[in-house]
């Protein structure tokens, strides 16, 4: 696909991309409706914790008063929020609420005006830079992770700059810029470990350019190779070492507290989690796992842990290691990773089997995290005292979770003293959310290959992805699609379907609906004008 808006100016000397006058006027666009999409959820709602964010918030609150960084939770959850968090604590204190969320929703006005730059410099076209960004600026699923102490928002804007520079180097090289990529790829790997994969998708921008200067190159044929291999090499360890520089240090400073690191003991947990709880997998034979179930039972004897709790759950496993036999977060870790080895290699034929399911649901079900606002349904309490959101409303109540937070801001509830009043604009936004539940999440199909429309749209993305394959710029789309599959293939090996992981990677995803959207288009223009044609000339045969 070629550049067919004929206002679309693109320069291509020396493989360079700039921006076509009235460009810079599609991304200010884009800020300003992501701005005003953004201020309309932060006005509706308030600031609002679930169980995974007691972690954060309790890694903070520790940075916050006492500098702490010795806490064990540092081996599951990377740094980088935690340090965010900690440094709005201090400047701000009881304020913090309303401060995190001011931050976290300029960072996704910032994302919209990423992903509308990324899919210019991929198609250089406005009409799929502008809707790019349009979409993204209208993610309900985006938008409202403002509004929650969880890592989304600012992964989502680290990752989506990552991914710009990456898809900037390729078009325009340029060592600072590909510097810049890897750092932006460390510093998102601070947030999520995922952040890493950036990496692999810099290494082949570096190679896809370095062999395009080689096919180039009018030097001896003798020559060629190693006229490509230096470059080449030296750019790949540009694109690698900002990025390692910030890993290594992190292993390295988690190595000298904890005795283990990030990387492994996070994915042995998810894994763990996921072949107990998603796979439904178990095995009298893993001794790790028998060991597991006798130090359960042993902590609910001694009533460490609640009677409701089971070996599927890494949480409580830890509790009880450390009740009965006083061991660290990181050496029941290494249990739990232990176990989870035996069970895959007891399992390997249906373990694929359901990576591959897992990959497909966590694509094709929405995030509901949109639904939660005040005066929503209320939640109900089980028998055991726990508070759960009802899941067949359409819209839920944050103060489902209100019985527990002082339990889990403890003690750092004075830093995030939370609201769940109803706003002005609250009912406007619950009925934004409700008219998406039942028309896009729940909604029929337009065509009925798919039980939702919104499963219809995702296949519309990924059908993007593949007539991405069809256009000029198909190597800048592969960069673009590399980064999203990558991702989603983690996700399905190490965890069960979760619509979550999904939502910081909506503005790749987005560019390739798009993308569709714009061919499709293409096509029925084209058709139209051979019909007009065909018409103006009987019996002539249209020319292509």
């Amino acid at each position: 696909m070629g550049v067919s808006n004929p206002q679309a100016e693109v320069s291509r000397s020396n493989g360079a991309v700039t921006p076509a006058a009235g460009v810079g006027g599609i991304v200010w666009l884009v800020a300003v409706v992501a701005l005003l999409i953004n201020a309309l959820s932060l006005s509706a709602s308030h600031l609002w914790v679930t169980p995974d964010a007691s972690y954060y918030v309790e890694l903070a609150g520790g940075i916050a008063d006492h500098g702490d960084f010795r806490n064990e939770m540092f081996l599951v959850r990377p740094y980088g929020y935690p340090l965010m968090l900690a440094g709005i604590f201090r400047v701000f204190g009881s304020a913090s609420p309303t401060a995190l969320a001011v931050v976290q929703h300029a960072m996704l006005v910032v994302v919209a005006a990423l992903a509308t730059l990324i899919a210019w410099h991929a198609s250089c076209r406005r009409n799929v830079a502008l809707m790019t960004g349009l979409l993204t600026a209208c993610s309900l699923q985006l938008v409202a992770y403002g509004n929650q102490v969880i890592t989304e928002a600012m992964y989502a804007m680290f990752l989506t700059l990552s991914v710009y520079l990456v898809v900037r180097y390729h078009r325009m090289g340029g060592g600072k810029i590909l510097a810049a990529a890897s750092l932006c790829a460390g510093l998102s790997y601070l947030i999520r470990p995922t952040g890493i994969l950036v990496i692999p998708i810099c290494v082949l921008a570096v190679a896809h350019r370095a062999w395009k200067a080689r096919s180039d190159s009018r030097t001896e044929p003798d020559h060629r190779l190693w006229m490509w291999l230096r470059p080449a090499t030296s750019q790949a360890a540009l694109a690698c070492a900002p990025a390692a520089a910030i890993v290594a240090a992190m292993m390295s400073f988690n190595t000298s507290i904890h005795g283990t690191n990030i990387s492994g003991l996070t994915s042995g947990l998810s894994m763990y989690q996921r072949l107990l709880t998603f796979d439904r997998f178990d095995s009298t034979k893993s001794e790790a796992l028998n060991d597991i179930r006798k130090t359960l039972a042993e902590a609910k004897r001694r009533g460490a842990i609640g009677p409701q709790f089971d070996h599927t759950q890494w949480g409580p496993v830890w509790k009880a290691y450390e009740a009965v036999h006083g061991l660290s977060f990181g050496e029941s870790g290494k249990i739990m990773a232990r176990a989870a080895n035996d069970l895959l290699r007891e399992n390997r034929a249906a373990y694929f089997d359901h990576s591959v399911r897992s990959a497909y649901w966590t694509l094709m079900r929405p995030d509901a995290t949109y639904r939660f606002q005040p005066g929503g349904a209320p939640g109900w309490v089980n028998e055991a005292g726990e508070c759960k959101r009802e899941q067949s409303a359409a819209i839920f109540d944050i103060g489902t979770y209100r019985p527990m937070l002082g339990q889990w801001l403890d003690p750092y509830e004075h830093y995030l003293p939370l609201e769940t009043s109803v706003r002005t604009t609250t009912p406007l936004w619950t009925g934004i959310a409700r008219w998406f539940h039942r028309n896009v999440e729940t909604g029929p199909p337009l065509i009925g290959f798919t039980d939702t429309l919104y499963q219809e749209f995702v296949w519309l993305c990924l059908l993007g992805i593949g007539l991405s394959l069809l256009t000029r710029e198909r190597m800048t789309w592969m960069l673009i699609a590399g980064v999203f599959l990558l991702h989603v293939a983690v996700f399905a090996i190490l965890a069960a379907p979760s619509p979550r992981y999904i939502v910081p990677l909506h503005p790749l995803l987005l560019s390739f609906a798009a993308l569709s959207i714009a061919m499709a288009v293409d096509g029925l223009v084209t058709l139209v004008r051979l019909v007009k044609r065909s018409r103006i000339q009987p019996g002539a045969v249209p020319a292509g």
